[in-house]
């Protein structure tokens, strides 16, 4: 689903597939759900004030996007973030990673996944941030606990390693 110059506009915007990719470019609305199985889920260029994603077998891919809550799971896929604000985010997979860049949320970040890496660079520094992290079987560059009234960030991961590093 693609706007135009303008883009597109809608209240509600809800979109499933079985084996087939989604794909939502210049759009802006109250709620988005892109739902599919087997396949990659691409959104970019939207703004709404909900944002749900979920697919399996395949990833999901997010840039330019400016959301209230954003919602994301698939597993066996990647979840790659770039230019991407949020009042909240959440994202997990499984049998994968989670890599982002030019992630901001004024809420909270809760970043979770199995048998992958979660990779990125964050604005700002740690301690604008109050941290939860664990790393079981893998290496972890972010403190287990560190309280502040910043940001609440949330990282988790099994048999795999955290490394999120700070603008500042």
């Amino acid at each position: 689903l693609t706007g135009g110059a303008e883009g597109l506009s809608s209240p509600t915007v809800s979109l499933q597939s079985a084996n087939g990719s989604v794909a939502v470019e210049g759009m802006r609305a109250g709620e988005i759900a892109a739902l599919t199985s087997n396949d990659d889920v691409e959104i970019a260029d939207v703004e709404a004030d909900a944002l749900t994603v979920a697919t399996s077998n395949d990833s999901v891919t997010l840039h330019s996007v400016r959301a209230g809550e954003i919602s994301l799971e698939t597993r066996n896929g990647e979840i790659r973030l770039e230019d991407v604000q949020a009042d909240a985010l959440a994202a997990r997979t499984e049998n994968d990673g989670i890599a982002f860049c030019g992630v901001e949320a004024a809420r909270s970040i809760e970043l979770e996944t199995s048998n992958g890496d979660i990779r990125g660079a964050l604005p700002g520094s740690l301690g604008d941030y109050s941290v939860e992290s664990t790393a079981t079987n893998g290496e972890n560059s972010l403190p287990e606990a560190l309280e502040s009234d910043g940001v609440y960030l949330r990282a988790e991961t099994v048999n795999g390693d955290i490394d999120v590093a700070f603008a500042q």
